[in-house]
């Protein structure tokens, strides 16, 4: 009678390298049918490396390219992390950015507006430092715009102008 494989968990890698006393383990199973590999590392850098082991071992047994390209969870989790942690430098900088770049002009109304157009130091020599600030307020205000509308204030168009901007507190 032949039973049917059931896939091998991390876990069980995991209780491997607690009872042997290892920080990388790589497992290899063949149910008959098939070859079966599954790792595990103690650390983000011993379960990457355990995983480009197990991807040689597969690409050695001539599995599809596609799936030698394993990606530890430790690894993936990681990554998710730090894009977070990018998200959230991003939306704490943005208004800044725009702020400190691009040069602000008076608004009748007494609001300063920022026209993405030209740096906020005029008059600098440094053309590439210039393009730089413009180029760092336009990105600032895409970002912005893709954001939507998550921040506690709003930017917005002056005079439908696109390269003129404000920020206005949200009603509340």
């Amino acid at each position: 009678m032949e039973t049917e494989f059931k896939p091998i968990p991390v876990a069980t890698a995991e209780r491997v390298a607690a009872e042997h006393g290892c920080r990388q383990v790589i497992l290899m199973a063949w149910d008959g049918k098939a070859t079966h590999v599954v790792t595990w590392g103690f650390s983000r850098e011993d379960a990457q490396q355990a995983a480009d082991g197990g991807n040689r071992f597969k690409m050695a047994m001539n599995w599809p390219e596609e799936l030698c390209r394993s990606v530890p969870e430790l690894a993936k989790k990681h990554s998710m992390t730090v894009l977070n942690t990018a998200l959230c430098i991003a939306d704490e900088s943005a208004r800044s950015d725009i702020e400190c770049n691009a040069k602000w002009i008076p608004h009748p109304d007494g609001d300063v507006v920022y026209d993405l157009r030209f740096p906020m130091i005029t008059g600098a020599t440094d053309a590439a430092q210039n393009a730089h600030a413009v180029s760092t307020a336009t990105r600032a205000a895409k970002y912005i715009e893709q954001r939507g509308d998550v921040f506690p204030w709003r930017m917005v168009h002056v005079d439908g102008a696109p390269h003129l901007v404000r920020f206005v507190d949200k009603e509340t």
